[in-house]
């Protein structure tokens, strides 16, 4: 998920790591819930803006997997087999101690949220989303689709090609989607608009040689105009309600966009870069998003037991104790599983 070698865009590593943050900023409310504050969270946590982090991801995973595949020129198979060591093993690994924290709490998941944890494509599910055991995995679930129909159009076309056709099978999926009603849920997932941000992902790389300086400021502009006017504060059950998935890709994927191509243009136009430290934050994000849940539970629990009180000192605990776990796991075990992965087996 992470772009790397020759060509890689800074701005975009650090946009992962504000991501991170923002998805964090949605979930902090949990850490501190019912623990000291008399059982109310305070006015400014209770906002779930920070939700739009995951829509960032989505659009920086449509540019970061087109940027890896124009610069490998690999076959498909290579090119899957890449994402999938780049994703599954880390990820497997906070679902199994998910799965043991639920064992130990007598708690036990049905096969389906075994599949989806495991499998990554809900093709059990019927009605509604089957939640992953380590319940952030949802979003994986979409990459690993994306990921899959990348893949298969590599088999046929060339990267760029790919880059292009991509947004418009997607764009057609989702049409399809919408005119027919779609109700089995696992074929809803398949022609879901949350699509649509990881096409324009992709279109902001294809077009990224056109994004001048003029059209990159303009871009953060919009960005903060966006989120401070149109942005709504809730988007719940955007992955059932079909209505409310079209809301999160206007009000969240489109500022998500804007904010993608402000970041790459400032870069490639003017040379504009973040600072080091977001950028090497954006190295460990990965980790900071799916340590999450367990985080949030281990944050809870220390905050409830010291007896914190002040609601600010508890998130900056929270904040802190992610980013020191999210680098420990990033370096002994992110890292060295996807580096055992390719090198038990490289097609």
């Amino acid at each position: 998920m992470s772009a790397s070698g020759k060509g890689k865009v800074e701005n975009i590593q650090a946009l992962r790591a504000i991501a991170a943050l923002l998805v964090l900023s949605a979930h902090l409310k949990f850490c501190i819930a019912g623990n000291n504050f008399s059982g109310q969270v305070p006015h400014w946590l209770e906002s779930s803006v920070g939700g739009c982090g995951v829509d960032i991801f989505f659009v920086i995973s449509g540019f970061v997997v087109s940027l890896s595949a124009d610069q490998q020129q690999a076959g498909a198979g290579r090119f899957f087999w890449n994402r999938l060591t780049r994703v599954a093993p880390f990820y497997s690994l906070t679902s199994i101690a998910c799965l043991l924290l639920m064992v130990v709490k007598g708690r036990c998941p049905e096969f389906s949220n075994l599949w989806n944890s495991f499998f990554y494509l809900p093709l059990f599910d019927v009605k509604e989303w089957s939640v992953p055991v380590n319940n952030f995995g949802w979003s994986l679930s979409f990459e690993m689709w994306f990921y899959t129909l990348f893949a298969a159009l590599l088999l046929k076309f060339s990267p760029g090609k790919t880059s292009v056709l991509l947004p418009v099978l997607l764009g057609f999926g989702v049409l399809m989607g919408y005119v027919f009603d779609v109700q089995r849920f696992c074929f809803r997932f398949m022609l879901h608009p949350l699509g649509l941000e990881f096409a324009l992902g992709c279109l902001i790389y294809r077009f990224r040689r056109h994004l001048t300086f003029r059209i990159a400021f303009c871009g953060f502009v919009l960005t903060l105009l966006s989120f401070i006017t149109l942005v709504p504060a809730h988007l719940d059950g955007a992955l059932d309600n079909f209505q409310q998935s079209w809301e999160r890709v206007v009000y969240w994927g489109l500022p998500a966009g804007l904010v993608v191509i402000a970041c790459v243009g400032l870069e490639s136009s003017a040379g504009i870069v973040a600072p080091k430290f977001l950028v090497a934050l954006g190295e460990i994000s990965f980790s900071m998003y799916l340590i999450q849940p367990l985080v949030i539970m281990v944050g809870s629990r220390i905050c409830w037991i010291s007896g914190m009180k002040n609601p600010f000192v508890a998130v900056v605990f929270c904040v802190t104790l992610l980013i020191l776990s999210a680098y420990l796991s990033w370096r002994f075990c992110e890292r060295p599983l996807t580096r055992l992965a390719r090198r038990l087996w490289t097609p």
